[in-house]
């Protein structure tokens, strides 16, 4: 199966965020989505179709979509932890804040 767009073509179009998904993961969307545009067109062979960079442009634009949805699925996941890791710091110090204020008070 002859690929309309490449990895390098990705990576250039997503520029600083081209390093967030490994070159197969990108490969095998550029795979999902020709196919996709396949079935939507009813064309099985692309290379020959007229326009054929405006179908390119759909696919490489739907890639770096989902890539970018990946990356921002990763995010959100990282921001939970985060999220959790200050409030169990913040329970941390206040613990400490109670037990101390408690110790000075019954302290002579």
């Amino acid at each position: 199966m002859m690929l309309l767009i490449s990895v390098s073509d990705v990576r250039r179009a997503l520029r600083e965020f081209s390093g967030i998904v490994s070159n197969s993961r990108i490969q095998r969307l550029i795979e999902l989505k020709q196919e996709e545009l396949r079935g939507i067109i009813k064309i099985e062979d692309l290379e020959s179709v007229h326009r054929r960079d405006l179908l390119k442009k759909w696919i490489l634009n739907k890639v770096c979509a989902e890539v970018l949805r990946e990356h921002v699925r990763i995010n959100k996941q990282i921001e939970e932890w985060i999220q959790i890791m200050e409030q169990s710091a913040e329970q941390a110090l206040q613990m400490w804040f109670t037990q101390n204020v408690r110790y000075r008070a019954v302290a002579p």
